[in-house]
């Protein structure tokens, strides 16, 4: 089990603004990289990733969840898209749960960061083949 120490290192607790800090550029995240490929992007250069306020919680990064774990090493490591992707330009109001389109290339079959994967209840969602 994380610690709430961890936790508050990667910024998912304290004061809330409109958009948090994810504290991940090192290897903060290597205790919820369990895949040979998220060990291997965890191995990339990174930066500190803002999300949504609200977008992400704590229990969901606690929970070790790939699709959570991703997401955040492909804001991370990734580079903005000039081109807001479609989960980007969806009718959604804003992006969520980060506030800026980054992908990874060559990683999670070129997901973007905002392709959804990150909702409360939501229902299971593999990359490439959308929500089952």
């Amino acid at each position: 089990m994380i610690s709430t120490m961890a936790l508050s290192l990667l910024g998912l607790s304290g004061p809330q603004d409109l958009h948090r800090i994810l504290f991940v550029a090192g290897q903060q995240l290597s205790p919820f990289a369990h895949s040979p490929q998220s060990r291997a992007v965890l191995a990339l250069p990174g930066q500190d990733a803002p999300f949504v306020r609200g977008s992400m919680t704590e229990l969901q990064v606690r929970s070790h969840r790939p699709s959570y774990i991703n997401v955040i090493l492909i804001q991370s490591r990734g580079r903005p898209e000039p081109h807001a992707c479609l989960a980007c330009r969806s009718a959604h109001p804003g992006l969520r749960p980060f506030p800026e389109c980054r992908r990874l290339p060559g990683h999670f079959g070129g997901a973007c960061g905002n392709n959804g994967v990150i909702m409360p209840f939501a229902a299971p969602y593999e990359m490439g083949k959308g929500w089952r």
